[in-house]
């Protein structure tokens, strides 16, 4: 079995395109973004009849204290209509933290990810910033596993 995870429709272009390529089967696509975007669910419901359970859920709000936890929490939930083990799972966004935590709650033989070329060309981007952890997330997270 295979999970893609999108937060973009050219995100979700590409994983028809490797699902249709790959010829893969027992496919499930969760896309993380504007339930409410008419975009959004116009490029699911095209990506759909290649899957065997698809999903749009919101972004995870930005909770200040305890965020790990309920992002933890949040995580679990929007898991719990999916396969708890995947061969490989797929997405783009290695550095979304919501990401990390839904694959906290799977367990997976391979990931692998696939760009959508938006953050590598732009100088701006998460993927040139530097990141100061503090140290009570650090002590947060060790706690969490």
């Amino acid at each position: 079995m295979f999970l893609f995870i999108c937060m973009t429709n050219l995100q979700l272009l590409i994983a028809r395109s490797i699902i249709e390529k790959e010829q893969l089967k027992k496919v499930d696509v969760l896309f993380i973004g504007d339930v409410d975007n008419v975009k959004n669910q116009y490029y699911l419901k095209k990506i759909q009849p290649l899957c065997r359970h698809s999903d749009i859920v919101p972004q995870v709000a930005k909770f200040s204290t305890f965020k790990t936890i309920q992002r933890t929490r949040y995580a679990k939930k929007i898991m719990e209509k999916y396969a708890r083990e995947y061969h490989t799972v797929f997405f783009a966004n290695f550095h979304v933290p919501l990401i990390h935590h839904i694959l906290s709650c799977i367990t997976f033989s391979e990931i692998k990810t696939f760009d959508d070329g938006t953050n590598n060309i732009n100088q701006k981007s998460i993927m040139y910033e530097n990141k100061n952890i503090s140290a009570t997330s650090k002590l947060i997270r060790k706690l969490m596993g």
